[in-house]
């Protein structure tokens, strides 16, 4: 009886220890989910990487991801590549090997985006090159910088490239955002409001209203875009007051926004105060 009894409770004791290492993982991948990126920009050369190389370095552990900007839809539609992008891609090894995630963004020419997004071979010759791409590099994904205005067809055209371009890197485990000017209240580049990006694969949708430093009309920005788009929105923030500002990074997350995009480098002075605000959105408890 002694023990069938000693057994039971061993048995208890090991469900316990289950259910305890069960929350803790959890917990830990609540907060995993968080993001900070950083955009490294523009047409870098190896000096000027090398100076920004130190800063992420030494906080690495408030930074989940780097995004370079090698990339962009060149006016004739395809998959092209800016100044310095060899030195950007050289560089993504090293980064990966700092414990950054990495993705691309990828600018838009004017002539070039309406031509791809109208023309399903340059649409499949861009998807193509670029998870192919990615893949080579080991990328973890694209943000789309296509800052070109349109018309009703143009958004048309351009959902329907986001639901192409968006399917075939999820088939590959990546991720795609995509930028917009304003903050929800009238249609955007392209002329795509923030109900058409509901429709679409695309992970995330980075505001760049939201680069300002005036924290009440910032705050307001956040909360109308919040409502709008949802999981998709991510505030695409500078360095400054705006994200030291404790209660800011509270209501980020009291919204449940689990993504702070920074553009742009790294910050030229206090830049631990200011990845120290990176590390608090990133590791705080959930609101």
């Amino acid at each position: 009886i002694m023990i069938s009894r000693l057994n039971t409770m061993m048995r208890a004791l090991a469900v316990l220890c289950c259910l305890l290492w069960f929350a803790s993982v959890s917990t830990y991948s609540q907060h995993a989910k968080r993001e900070t990126e950083i955009f490294l920009c523009c047409y870098l050369n190896q000096t000027q990487w090398d100076h920004l190389l130190v800063p992420l370095r030494q906080h690495r552990s408030n930074i989940t991801t780097v995004i370079i900007c090698p990339y962009e839809i060149d006016a004739s539609g395809t998959f092209g590549t800016q100044k310095n992008f060899h030195i950007a891609e050289k560089m993504v090894p090293q980064l990966h090997s700092l414990g950054f995630s990495v993705r691309a963004l990828v600018a838009g020419n004017p002539v070039g985006v309406k031509l791809m997004i109208r023309n399903k071979r340059l649409m499949q010759k861009f998807v193509h090159d670029s998870v192919k791409k990615a893949r080579a590099l080991n990328l973890q994904g694209y943000n789309l910088d296509c800052e070109v205005p349109g018309n009703h067809s143009d958004s048309t055209h351009f959902v329907s490239f986001l639901n192409k371009f968006g399917r075939e890197l999820h088939h590959h485990n990546m991720l795609l955002s995509s930028d917009i000017a304003g903050n929800c209240s009238s249609p955007d580049y392209l002329n795509m409001t923030c109900k058409q990006y509901h429709n679409t694969p695309v992970d995330k949708v980075m505001t760049m209203a939201t680069y300002i430093q005036d924290i009440p009309k910032w705050r307001k920005i956040v909360k109308h875009a919040s409502s709008e788009l949802g999981k998709q929105f991510m505030p695409g923030s500078a360095w400054g007051p705006v994200i030291t500002n404790r209660q800011n990074l509270d209501l980020l997350l009291q919204l449940g926004i689990n993504t702070l995009p920074i553009w742009v480098n790294t910050p030229t002075a206090n830049a631990s105060m200011y990845f120290d605000a990176l590390g608090y959105f990133l590791h705080a408890p959930e609101q």
